[in-house]
């Protein structure tokens, strides 16, 4: 976008140059007086706010795009859940900077289901193992996601189920969070506790004695705090 205090002609061979679809180009004309130019001014703020605004849109339309592209391959050997994942979050990430965050949790929750979809269909040969075994996985501020580098471990393929599945509740929950809607935080964490709880008592013989049940309770504490 540009803006000149030019003759008529000029402006229009500059509007030629660098209109297509979209008008590019505004002339702000300045005329001394302090309100008529404070409504140029505006008029210029306001077109670069559209202008933003359609780079996200397009962005946000060529993201999903290449999602959901991958999504269709998934049958496809090679496949790869974790590059899916991250593709689609390029998605999350944007809408999270238009401030959706309804849209953001949503997001997060067709995920959780792919990775269900994926675990029952294909197993899970993009993540190392189980985990749970790290010092500190059942204890600390499990709500923090700079508590470990996720997405790295993501991109990696080496993060293991708990921790991806620890990521995917944590991502949600602060979607929540900036909704306002701490109802809805607290009903999404008992179901959460309830469905993760269960899994880690079945694998129980390969974590601590009582990961399941300090876990359980360190989660509580995290969305107690974070909801206070």
């Amino acid at each position: 976008m540009r803006f000149l205090t030019v003759g008529g002609g000029v402006f229009d061979k500059i509007r030629s140059d660098f209109s297509g679809k979209r008008e590019r180009c505004l002339a702000v004309k300045l005329s001394g007086n302090d309100a008529k130019d404070a409504d140029a001014w505006n008029e210029l703020m306001d077109r670069l706010k559209d202008g933003m605004l359609a780079a996200f849109q397009s962005y946000i339309v060529q993201t999903d795009h290449d999602a959901r592209r991958l999504e269709g391959q998934r049958a496809m050997p090679g496949w790869n859940f974790c590059q899916y994942f991250l593709q689609r979050e390029s998605v999350i990430y944007a809408l999270e900077l238009l401030g959706m965050h309804d849209d953001v949790f949503e997001e997060y929750e067709q995920l959780e289901q792919a990775f269900f979809q994926s675990m029952e269909q294909q197993g899970a040969p993009w993540f190392s193992k189980f985990g749970g075994s790290a010092p500190g996985d059942e204890a600390g501020d499990i709500l923090d996601v700079r508590r470990k580098p996720y997405r790295q471990a993501i991109l990696n393929n080496t993060v293991t189920i708990f921790d991806f599945r620890i990521y995917l509740f944590v991502r949600q929950i602060a979607a929540l969070l900036e909704t306002g809607k701490l109802a809805r935080v607290c009903e999404h964490s008992l179901q959460y506790m309830a469905l993760w709880g269960k899994t880690l008592r079945e694998y129980q013989t390969s974590l601590m004695p009582g990961f399941a049940e300090i876990w359980t309770w360190t989660v509580c504490h995290a969305v107690i705090q974070r909801c206070d």
